[in-house]
Parts: structure tokens; C-alpha cells; sequence
């Protein structure tokens, strides 16, 4: 029986304020999950700590199933500091999808490669055309992601107090 038959209801949207905790709880299970399989690229309060001023910056979406917050993705035309080191293809403006996280509960239903998909369409909307991205170096899952969504690879790179390097990705998109 498919979605609509169950009476399932998927969306991407604006996160909310009244969003915040829920968020916050997804992001943290993710964490640990992350944790749990030997990947520490989030910890301390990151991700967390920052969704406040993405929803505050109209920044952040989540991805609802049923009234549910089963992920949630930062899409923001700014990246996070290194980016202005980081050889670029193109410079020019760009979306950067930062802060992805989805519930273990909710993993392997295509929500990540949704909000991928999003971002390019999104992009689309506002006459941008690049994207650019980054994981950690031994975040599998994210690099199936970026490798499955024609993502190209740019750099590896260390950042200061981090164990494993990080990978960048750019892809451009057609508008």
C-alpha cells in the first residue's frame, strides 16, 4: 500500500519557532546514532546549538511525516568559515546545506537525498546555481549522499581540533 493510500502526508517546510525542541530532539538522536557507529563529527552542542538562529535566519527546513519531525537540513547562501580557503570552481553565490540531521527512526526512507533534492530546486528558485557542502571524512553515509546526488569532490582538509579531515563537495545545477 503506498503512501497516499495509508493516508501518509510528506513535506518539506520552513521550520517553525514551536519546531525548536523537537528539532533539537532529532538532531541529538542522530548524534548518538552517529556516535554509537564510531563517526564523533558532531558533539559537544552541534549541531543544536545553532538551529535557533537558523530558524530565526529563515534558514532552516525540516522534512514531516504526519505531523512528525522526522529531519531537519540548514540551506544558507553563507558557508561555515573555511569555505573562504577552500578552491571553489566557481566563485559566485551559492546555497550550502549544513547541519543535516534525520531520526534513526526515520533513516533509509530517502529523507537526506529529499532535502539534496530541495536544495537544487530551492537554488532553482532563487537563480542560484552551485551548491556546496562538507563532511567529515569518515561520515559514510554522507558521502554515499554527495557521491549518489553527482556531488563533486573539491578538498580534503583539516580543521584546527579536529581528528579526521573534512571533505568538500560542490555541484552545479541547472536553472
Amino acid at each position: 500500500m503506498d503512501k497516499e493510500m495509508r493516508g501518509e502526508v510528506d513535506m518539506i517546510r520552513q521550520a517553525k519557532a514551536e519546531d525548536l525542541e523537537r528539532i533539537k530532539a532529532v538532531a541529538e538522536r542522530s548524534k548518538r546514532k552517529m556516535n554509537d557507529e564510531g563517526n564523533p563529527q558532531w558533539n559537544g552542542t552541534y549541531p543544536e546549538s545553532f538551529y535557533e538562529d537558523d530558524i530565526h535566519n529563515r534558514q532552516l527546513y525540516v522534512y514531516e511525516i504526519d505531523g512528525t519531525i522526522a529531519g531537519a537540513v540548514c540551506i544558507s547562501t553563507e558557508g561555515h568559515e573555511e569555505y573562504a580557503e577552500i578552491p571553489w570552481t566557481y566563485k559566485e553565490p551559492y546555497l550550502c546545506m549544513k547541519r543535516l540531521a534525520v531520526d534513526p527512526d526515520y533513516q533509509g526512507k530517502s529523507i537526506a537525498q529529499s532535502f539534496f533534492h530541495f536544495t537544487e530546486e530551492l537554488g532553482k528558485e532563487k537563480g542560484i546555481h552551485y551548491i556546496c557542502a562538507d563532511t567529515n571524512a569518515i561520515n559514510e553515509a554522507a558521502l554515499r549522499l554527495f557521491n549518489r546526488a553527482n556531488y563533486q569532490f573539491v578538498i580534503e582538509k583539516y580543521q584546527e581540533g579536529e581528528p579526521y579531515p573534512f571533505r568538500y563537495y560542490e555541484k552545479k545545477i541547472n536553472l
